[in-house]
Order: C-alpha cells, then sequence, then structure tokens
C-alpha cells in the first residue's frame, strides 16, 4: 500500500501550546485531517480519530490513538491519515490499530477501553476510584506518580509488562540523577496497583475475576542501591538526624507561640469582618474563644504527643478516656496487632501556656463537650475527618510568621529527642512514640546520648 505524506495542521509547538494554556476537556481539531483531534487531558493530551461510523448513524465514534507526551504527532498524523483511509474503503477504522501498519504497537493505545486487562485502563477504571475511596490524598499521590512513570507502559497487557520494562525504567530514573529510595518508592506504587490486580484475578465470583493470575515477574526486576547511591544515602541520613531529628529549642517554641496568637487575633478579625460586611451575622464571634482556629490545639497536641499529622487528623473523642489517650496508629492499622499508642493527658507545662489536659479540655468544651467524633471534622462534612495535609496551609503561614522553617513532623522529632535526653527508657519511648519496636529510634536518634557516649569511653 503506497505510503501517505502526512499533511496536519499540528506543529509539536502548536501542540506545546495547546497542553500548556488549554482547560481540561478542550479539544483542538486539525483543519486539514478531518476527524483528527488532540483532546486535554489533566495534564497531557490525547489524540484521537472521531468519525461517523455509518451514513444512517447520526451518531459519532471516538477512536483513541495515542498520548501525546508519548507519540509525536506527525505519528499520529499518520495513524488518523490511514483511518480516513480505511473509513473510505469501507472498513473499520479501528483495524488500523490492530494491524499496527503506521506505527509500534508500543505507541498506541488500547484498542478496546473495556479492556481491563491492560495497565491503562486498569489504572483509569479500577484501581485509581479504589484508591480515591479510600484515601483521598494519597491517591492524588498515587495518580500523580504513575501518570508520570509508568504511562508509557499503559498500553501493555499488564501480563506482558517484563522485568526489562523495569530495568530500563529504573536506568532512565539513575540518569536523571534520582536517589534509589525515591526510585524503590515509585516502584512499590506500581507493585501496589498489579498486586490489587492479582488480588481481583482471584475472586472467582468476582467482575474482575481472571484480569493478572499472577505478577507479570517472578522475580524483583529492581537492582539494589549502587555504591555511590548507598553513599549518598547514608550522607543524607546523617544530616536528616543531626539537623532534623533535634529537639526544638525554647527560643523556637515561643516564636511558634507567638505567631500561633497572632494567627489567631487574624482569624478573629477575619470572623468579625465577615459578619459586619458581609451580612453573616448568623456566624459566631470568635473574639472571646480560646482557639479562634482547629489549627491551634492541632498544634499543642502535635508537640505534646509525638503524634504523626495523619493520626492527630483521624482523631476521635473515644480516644480520649479516664485521663488517657489510646488509638492505634495509622500505619500499623493493617497489621494483626496494631500499634497503639498510650499517653497520659498531662497537666504540666514548661514552654507552651497550656498543658494537653487543658488543651483537650478546653477545645472538647469550644466544640460543644463531644464524647463521640471526630476531634477535628472538615469543615463543610463534619462525618469526615480533616484531611491528612489539610493543616498545612495554616501551618506554613504560622511558621512564617515565626520566621521558621518547620515541618509539622518536627513536633515529632522533638517528642521523641526529648524523651531519650530525658534518659527515658527505649522500650518506653517506642511504646509513647508508635514504633513497634527500638530499632528505627536506636538508629536515627542516638546523637541524643553525648554524655552516655562519652562516659562509655572513658573506661579505656
Amino acid at each position: 500500500m503506497a505510503s501517505h505524506k502526512v499533511s496536519s495542521s499540528f506543529t509539536e509547538a502548536k501542540l506545546k501550546q495547546f497542553i500548556l494554556n488549554a482547560s481540561e476537556g478542550e479539544v483542538l481539531q486539525c483543519t486539514k485531517i478531518s476527524g483528527f483531534q488532540v483532546y486535554k487531558n489533566r495534564a497531557q493530551g490525547s489524540a484521537s480519530f472521531r468519525y461517523k461510523p455509518t451514513s444512517r448513524n447520526s451518531s459519532r465514534s471516538n477512536i483513541s490513538i495515542g498520548r501525546t507526551n508519548i507519540l509525536k504527532i506527525n505519528e499520529a498524523a499518520q495513524v488518523a491519515l490511514k483511518m480516513v483511509e480505511a473509513l473510505n474503503n469501507g472498513e473499520d477504522p479501528k483495524s488500523v490499530l490492530r494491524r499496527g501498519q503506521v506505527v509500534p504497537a508500543s505507541h498506541v493505545l488500547a484498542i478496546s477501553k473495556d479492556d481491563l486487562s491492560i495497565l491503562g485502563n486498569f489504572f483509569e477504571k479500577v484501581y485509581m476510584p479504589a484508591r480515591r475511596r479510600q484515601s483521598g490524598d494519597a491517591a492524588h499521590d498515587n495518580y500523580t506518580i504513575i501518570i508520570r512513570e509508568f504511562s508509557h507502559l499503559f498500553n501493555k497487557s499488564m501480563s506482558k509488562i517484563t522485568s526489562k520494562d523495569i530495568t530500563d525504567w529504573q536506568d532512565k530514573k539513575e540518569k536523571q540523577g534520582l536517589t534509589h529510595i525515591t526510585i524503590v518508592r515509585y516502584y512499590a506504587v506500581l507493585v501496589s496497583m498489579l498486586s490489587m490486580a492479582v488480588r481481583l484475578s482471584q475472586d472467582s465470583g468476582g467482575e474482575h475475576a481472571g484480569l493478572l493470575y499472577e505478577m507479570p515477574f517472578k522475580y524483583r526486576p529492581l537492582r539494589g542501591a549502587s555504591k555511590a547511591q548507598r553513599d549518598a544515602l547514608l550522607k543524607q541520613e546523617q544530616e536528616i538526624d543531626i539537623h532534623v531529628r533535634r529537639m526544638l529549642g525554647v527560643e523556637e517554641l515561643l516564636k511558634i507561640e507567638r505567631a500561633m496568637e497572632r494567627y489567631a487575633d487574624e482569624c478573629a478579625q477575619q470572623r468579625e469582618r465577615s459578619r459586619q460586611h458581609a451580612n453573616r451575622m448568623h456566624l459566631p464571634c470568635l473574639k472571646n474563644v480560646t482557639f479562634p482556629h482547629w489549627i491551634l490545639p492541632y498544634i499543642y497536641i502535635a508537640y505534646y504527643t509525638g503524634l504523626r499529622p495523619g493520626d492527630i487528623s483521624d482523631l476521635k473523642w473515644e480516644d480520649f478516656h479516664s485521663g488517657r489517650l489510646s488509638r492505634a496508629t495509622n500505619k500499623s492499622k493493617h497489621l494483626a496487632k496494631p500499634v497503639v499508642v498510650k499517653l497520659s493527658l498531662s497537666n504540666s507545662k514548661s514552654v507552651f501556656k497550656y498543658s494537653l489536659a487543658e488543651v483537650i479540655s478546653l477545645w472538647r468544651e469550644q466544640q460543644g463537650s463531644p464524647q463521640m467524633g471526630w476531634v477535628f471534622p472538615q469543615i463543610r462534612d463534619e462525618s469526615k475527618p480533616l484531611s491528612e495535609k489539610g493543616y498545612k496551609k495554616s501551618w506554613a503561614k504560622i511558621t512564617e510568621y515565626a520566621g521558621l522553617k518547620l515541618h509539622m513532623y518536627s513536633f515529632r522529632h522533638n517528642f521523641i529527642s526529648k524523651l531519650i535526653r530525658e534518659g527515658m527508657n527505649m522500650k518506653l519511648v517506642a511504646t509513647m512514640s508508635g514504633h513497634k519496636t527500638t530499632e528505627m529510634i536506636e538508629r536515627h536518634y542516638a546523637h541524643h546520648f553525648p554524655s552516655d557516649i562519652e562516659e562509655a569511653m572513658n573506661v579505656f
């Protein structure tokens, strides 16, 4: 069959401009090839061919050709031209994809969007909906990683993904300078998706039975870290241990509390402006409440308990009883025996104006003295807990006011470091901080025992 000279109104520069400026859902039509178009997805474009199957059928069908970040636009145009030719010959345009006449099969999307054994289809129609139901923030992270790192495999059947696909991807990432720990983390997201497919396949009565009976590679294809990567990781961990896993100074803590007071005043003033000038007098006044914003008790709890931000966001009033806090950590809930943090609601205080017991009591009273439910519910839907990362905007403003560069996780590092410096039993520190063993604490917080090390060396 004679080859056709590609004649498209699209250029790579024009396509790039469209992807950059267009809104999601916009379509760019080719003026030279009838039915050839580019659809703007969330971050990329998708080339497709739109046609009317028969003259008697008024509805139009759409065939996906390929993603524009994988398939060059002139290659997509070749496919569209072949589809026009097939249509003129009374053939099904989809036959062009099945015959693989124009471009390598690795560049073409799945023939059928209903074939869930194809990685891209499974990702969009099964994996992501399930992840979004479980966790919004984690789902967004997973979506970003899969799209960015593995969309070049979307046209492949999951059973046809090879070890070479993974090692080639690893080679590319290493050349880009990604650390081995980051590569492992990205790879783990892909494995999680494939594992879900295997799990669903084994349910003989389920709607997805038979999609993927076993993992496509028998042995883990990812190579271990090179010596240079191991040395770089060790250096990075040492720097983190010294500069991040540390106690916060008294002056730092005072700056944080002063910044919290400033933020509280701003929240109260903003509420008054809304009440007076936006005709919202139904909103409660915040001038005389202890905590005009939930971020304030959130920070105090982070400081006094050392809980991970995700665990604080998921706190329930049922977790507080008999002057104690007792809850299983989110990281261990999948275990047969989850790690349970048990802490006393102490009345002691040294730097901050409120103790942990006072914070819990005041915040509960301010919320209407609930006995059950979320300690930090979503504002628009109190049946749901605060998003795991919902604190970030307010925390960024407070740290800006304080003139400090700290993460909310810094309170956890401070909590563990302070317990160790005070000579607490290592097992007790692990229990109070929600670690299953003392291994992580011994590995990363040993620098908080300088006097013990010096004393030990004196025996020589």
